[in-house]
């Protein structure tokens, strides 16, 4: 069953190739604010305090997998708009192989300033750490993208289990910090509690209460699928959804316009962006709901991963 309605062949294309020239330019303008924003932070790297020379090249190798994108955007636009989403595609499976070669580098930075941070405020630390540590930059990517639906459906899951790798390490450290138990527990209950108001029935009795270890890969499993995976895909759905109903429109204007100035009849002709299909009004159930199931099977893998 297709998502949207079926377009005839050509007319897919044109919409894809108008979509992909409209964000040319942004992606372009994006690689390079972020190449450069990377390689101030590789220079940070060099100084004595935070000499990590593997991170360092691994920054390097990001800066340059960025500017090369960007420079193909400027000389071979043509060639960039017809294969847009595989080259966002490549990039940012290389992006995140990068971020997983160097899960290990960057792990060995939980210390001072989280120790610092997590003494004042625990729960609100450690959220914020495992959102840094692949979830944001996930969602981030997903929603500047604009990749289609279809195409995310299949990119996103695979790039969120990829993201697991740095959380699982990120836990071997969160639990070697003292008092870290404590806020673990808050962060599942609270989230628990969330959730039980919309599918109050899922929790079943599985056996003793999760550990330390398996609260944090349950909460880091949530973060990475619903801000990387579920909650991208529903703003990717409504954004094509509108481009595609702008773009369907701004066609039977041009048509219209056509017909008239062929038959020479008078009338005002059809906007173009009219009739675009507004979103439902139950969309924070709609994302409640994803969220719910979300946590549901991130909470209950790591228990059955025990049993089993």
């Amino acid at each position: 069953m297709d998502i949207f309605p079926a377009w005839f062949p050509e007319r897919e294309v044109a919409f894809r190739r108008t979509a992909a020239d409209r964000c040319a330019n942004a992606d372009r303008a994006g690689l390079r604010w972020c190449s450069r924003l990377l390689l101030v932070y590789a220079l940070l790297n060099l100084s004595p305090h935070l000499s990590e020379a593997g991170s360092t090249v691994f920054i390097v190798l990001r800066c340059l997998l960025a500017e090369g994108v960007a420079l193909c955007i400027v000389r071979r636009r043509r060639l960039y708009v017809r294969h847009r989403q595989q080259f966002v595609t490549a990039l940012f499976v290389l992006l995140t192989g990068l971020n997983v070669a160097v899960g290990g580098v960057q792990a060995r930075q939980l210390s001072g300033l989280f120790g610092i941070a997590f003494n004042s405020s625990g729960w609100a630390t450690l959220l914020t750490d495992l959102l840094l540590r692949g979830p944001l930059w996930l969602f981030l990517f997903a929603s500047r993208a604009r990749l289609l639906v279809r195409w995310s459906l299949m990119l996103l899951p695979l790039l969120a289990v990829a993201a697991m790798q740095p959380a699982q390490q990120a836990c071997k450290l969160y639990l070697q910090v003292p008092g870290i138990e404590q806020p673990l527990s808050l962060v599942w209950k609270a989230l628990d509690v969330l959730h039980l108001s919309m599918v109050p029935l899922w929790r079943a009795d599985i056996g003793p209460a999760p550990t330390s270890v398996q609260m944090c890969l349950g909460i880091s499993a949530y973060l990475v699928f619903f801000f990387g995976t579920a909650l991208p895909l529903y703003l990717a759905y409504c954004l094509e959804w509108r481009a595609r109903a702008a773009f369907a429109a701004e066609a039977r204007h041009q048509r219209r316009q056509l017909a008239e100035a062929v038959g020479g009849r008078a009338g005002g002709g059809f906007p173009p962006g009219a009739q675009q299909p507004s979103l439902t009004g139950l969309w924070p159930l709609d994302l409640h709901f994803a969220s719910a199931v979300v946590w549901c099977i991130s909470s209950l893998a790591p228990p059955l991963a025990r049993a089993a």
